[in-house]
């Protein structure tokens, strides 16, 4: 059963499989952030390019849980993942390897998710969300920042007791 720490460690696993497919050379590394809100208020600087991992929302999904047999508290934790660059076409060139790395990796397991807080028996799924474009024009304006084109995800995890 993973620990209490599986929310960080979820995060910092979506930005490792964000990695397999974005090249350094289109987004340093080193420019990939897990933000709150404050952070997207003042990062990043748009002469580098970069990404930001935004947790939306965390919560339990009770029709998840009914519908295993065993103690696990299903979790869904909602993200926007945002490119940063200097022109819209990098930042299209950026958004097409986040939907592919996404793709490629839906099921991270050992190797692959990052922390201390998994069991070989959790599991971590992430799906893409089809949402409607004027949540996230929603979620831009909230901030007070002008729309910015961004993937929203969940990452399905059944490992918590």
């Amino acid at each position: 059963m993973a620990n209490l720490d599986v929310l960080r460690d979820t995060a910092d696993t979506l930005v490792a499989v964000l990695k397999t497919e974005i090249p350094e050379t289109l987004v340093p590394h080193d420019r990939f952030y897990v933000a709150n809100r404050e952070d997207l208020r003042q990062l990043p600087d748009p002469a580098s390019s970069s990404l930001t991992v935004y947790v939306e929302c965390v919560k339990a999904n009770p029709r998840l849980r009914n519908s295993t047999e065993d103690a696990t508290l299903p979790i869904e934790m909602w993200m926007i993942v945002t490119p940063w660059a200097t022109f819209a076409r990098d930042e299209l060139r950026i958004l097409s390897r986040i939907i592919r790395a996404v793709d490629r990796h839906p099921l991270p397991g050992d190797g692959v998710r990052v922390g201390n807080s998994w069991t070989e028996t959790d599991t971590l799924q992430f799906v893409s969300a089809d949402d409607d474009p004027a949540a996230l024009q929603q979620f831009w304006c909230s901030l007070g920042l002008p729309f910015r084109p961004s993937m929203r995800f969940a990452a399905q995890i059944f490992a918590m007791a």
